[in-house]
């Protein structure tokens, strides 16, 4: 029987993704979910596999108490759970707590249950770069300072650094304690395996707004870009990989940042011509920052061939119009 692997979060727009690439592979996972009686979302995890091949369990990051059984005979865990904000926040503890403490609920029980080989913990590129970078190649030796940092892009270093710290201590107590690896993905974007609008992250519903007349003109920032399949495929190698381990793996398509305008040229290029009202003029308030992520470890080591940015969003936007996030254009 293939080795059991935890995802949290499951019912996420990567954490979904996640699962799948596990279950294309053989293995059998077990997902957590906030609440079981969400039907939409646990109707699209079913979709995925039979339920002796996926598990749909209920967790929550805060309760510590609920994590020693969702652990039981899981070798691998893939932590992607972390809150994202729609909106800004006025007390940064809203984010904070739950991806610190949950973090650390989480691999507590990774550690208690003496089963777990290696835990894949999902950070991001802000934690890297942080929200004002430089304009020079950023490393995965870099590191923010979270006091710095807006409310989400420091819950990300705490968590992240509360990781690392966990691990380590452990070692040098002498204590037997699983292997760590950390993704770093940067704006996410790609297809939805699911068309729940309320699970999509910020950077895909940016784009979603490009498409369903949301917006006038075409928001004036720049992001370094990932496709969510190639993040989702990062996690698996990162399980298996023996170089991955102890090491924080950036995720991005091309080093470089890509422009919301260049975006929206190529979706204006893809799907203009098929009735999309897409914005052509940039607003003019905004700021482009500067600042490149090297991917190499992405490469090298995971041996990740990225997806083509036009690809991308083709895929993306096509899976919004199939699952009834965005009417299809007369």
């Amino acid at each position: 029987m293939s080795e059991l692997v935890l995802v949290t979060g499951a019912g996420g727009y990567l954490a979904m993704h996640v699962v799948n690439v596990f279950l294309q592979n053989g293995h059998r996972v077990r997902g957590t979910v906030r609440n079981l009686n969400d039907i939409k979302k646990i109707e699209a995890l079913r979709s995925l596999a039979s339920e002796d091949r996926l598990e749909l369990v209920e967790a929550d990051l805060l309760n510590k108490n609920s994590w020693p059984a969702v652990m039981k005979d899981v070798t691998l865990v893939c932590h992607v759970a972390s809150p994202f904000p729609s909106a800004p926040v006025q007390d940064e503890n809203i984010l904070i707590r739950p991806a610190l403490d949950g973090t650390l609920n989480v691999l507590n029980a990774a550690y208690e249950s003496k089963t777990v080989k290696r835990v894949v913990l999902t950070s991001s590129t802000i934690a890297i770069v942080g929200y004002t970078p430089e304009n020079r190649v950023y490393t995965e030796s870099d590191w923010p300072n979270p006091d710095t940092q807006f409310a989400y892009g420091k819950s990300k270093i705490l968590a992240e650094k509360a990781a690392w710290d966990f691990v380590e201590d452990k070692k040098k107590l002498n204590q037997k304690v699983f292997e760590l690896s950390v993704i770093n993905p940067s704006f996410i974007l790609g297809p939805t395996l699911h068309g729940q609008e309320t699970v999509l992250g910020t950077s895909e519903s940016r784009v979603l707004n490009l498409l369903d007349g949301s917006v006038e003109k075409i928001p004036k920032f720049n992001v370094c870009l990932c496709d969510v399949r190639d993040v989702a495929l990062a996690h698996y190698k990162a399980a298996f990989l023996q170089e991955a381990v102890g090491q924080r793996h950036a995720i991005m398509t091309i080093p470089e940042r890509v422009s919301m305008k260049e975006i929206a040229d190529i979706l204006n290029e893809e799907f203009g011509h098929k009735g999309f009202k897409i914005p052509k003029e940039e607003d003019t308030n905004g700021m482009l920052s500067k600042g490149s992520v090297d991917n190499s470890r992405m490469l090298n080591v995971l041996g990740i061939n990225p997806i083509p940015i036009k690809q991308t969003l083709s895929d993306m936007v096509n899976s919004f119009i199939q699952n009834g996030l965005l009417k299809k254009a007369e």
